[in-house]
């Protein structure tokens, strides 16, 4: 939440400072909309830190995580064509389903532990800061190249809306954070409309804590860690049209793929005793569909 908070804080400043722009009206472009957001993830880890015996020995898949997502950002000229950027971004969960699979042999053979649950709440979040530069500008097209820093986090469930395991309340928390880089372009169709396109690319840190709620055996709130190195991948493409020079509308979406490579999984027990795994890696994609209004300044 702090982070949104600085966000909030950031954005005001910039509106109570539109004065001082007043030569340029168009120092600042601040967005709001509003849309759906449907992603799947998914881990899995080995029997030993050699990614053997076997070498899928449990994973957990979050299937169709659908939410009401809410999004914001901010673009500000602070000095010819260097541009200070922000934004903000939050899904809500509502539905989903989990499944939990446990192997005793190698390749996902031999299923031991098999049972599906529930997740109809938790989120999903992003924030960015970064600098942007106007490369190119033409009437018809625009490129403007982006480098700044992401953080994006999940905060998942396993219910078990059933009533079987009433009392399940078990979660799993991500956090994704790394530089990024970024291509925006923007293509002038007509006076009134324009067609935006984005793509970004991010070093992701990854890692995670889990509360497994009923197991008596492990630790509690942390039942275990994750710890793993990854990247992101992000896409959107939006069309907007300018009612005037300061109101527009737009209507898009945006697809997003991250994932890690090989980490740590750490069990914490309830005894103090620790034991360490291999992580075969975090996987998330999904896409969301949004509206919104871009105020110029």
């Amino acid at each position: 939440m702090k982070p949104f908070i600085t966000y909030c804080f950031f954005l005001l400043a910039l509106l109570c400072a539109n004065s001082s722009f007043a030569q340029n009206n168009d120092r600042v472009k601040v967005y709001f909309g509003s849309g759906y957001q449907n992603e799947n993830f998914h881990w899995s880890i080995a029997g030993n830190l050699q990614g053997q015996n076997p070498n899928v020995y449990s994973e957990l898949k979050w299937r169709d995580l659908k939410g009401t997502l809410l999004t914001a950002n901010i673009n500000a000229n602070v000095w010819g064509a260097l541009y200070v950027t922000g934004g903000y971004s939050r899904s809500f969960i509502h539905s989903g389903k989990v499944n939990d699979t446990d192997y005793s042999g190698d390749n996902r053979t031999n299923p031991v532990y098999n049972q599906n649950f529930d997740d109809n709440k938790g989120y999903s979040d992003y924030w960015n800061v970064g600098l942007a530069y106007q490369l190119f500008k033409h009437s018809k097209l625009s490129l403007r190249p982006e480098a700044g820093y992401a953080q994006s986090r999940q905060f998942l469930y396993l219910l078990d809306l059933s009533g079987l395991y009433r009392n399940l309340n078990s979660t799993y928390a991500t956090k994704w954070k790394g530089p990024y880089i970024k291509l925006d372009a923007q293509w002038h169709i007509s006076p009134e409309l324009s067609l935006d396109a984005a793509a970004q690319y991010t070093q992701a840190d990854y890692k995670a804590a889990a509360d497994w709620n009923l197991i008596t055996q492990f630790s509690h709130p942390v039942s275990y860690t994750h710890t793993a190195n990854g990247y992101g991948i992000d896409a959107n493409a939006f069309i907007t049209y300018h009612f005037t020079h300061f109101l527009a509308v737009n209507l898009g979406g945006s697809y997003f793929n991250w994932e890690t490579g090989n980490g740590t999984d750490r069990l914490y027990l309830a005894n103090g005793q620790t034991n360490d795994t291999q992580m075969n890696g975090a996987y998330r994609h999904g896409y969301n569909l949004t509206a919104g209004i871009n105020l110029h300044y």
